[in-house]
């Protein structure tokens, strides 16, 4: 049976869903710091309930480094048939 975690820890799942994230993201803002958490090995980390709640939401900004480039549509002089 697995011991329950205290009421000031959760998991890496809750707490990318308490802030509507990936686990992904999670585990980012864990190793630059901006979220404290408890390293129990390579992948077990338990995140201070406290740390989400200084984070908010500004994890879920969209970030897209790719151009839009616009298509030119040239006319079909009918050439091509």
């Amino acid at each position: 049976m697995a011991t329950p975690l205290p009421p000031s820890e959760c998991t890496v799942r809750e707490a990318a869903d308490s802030l509507g994230v990936s686990t992904k993201t999670i585990r980012r803002r864990v190793a630059d710091g901006t979220i404290s958490a408890r390293r129990f090995g390579p992948r077990l980390i338990r995140v201070n309930i406290a740390s989400l709640e200084g984070a908010g939401r500004p994890f879920s900004e969209v970030k897209t480094s790719k151009a839009r480039i616009p298509v030119r549509v040239r006319p079909n002089d009918g050439s091509d048939e």
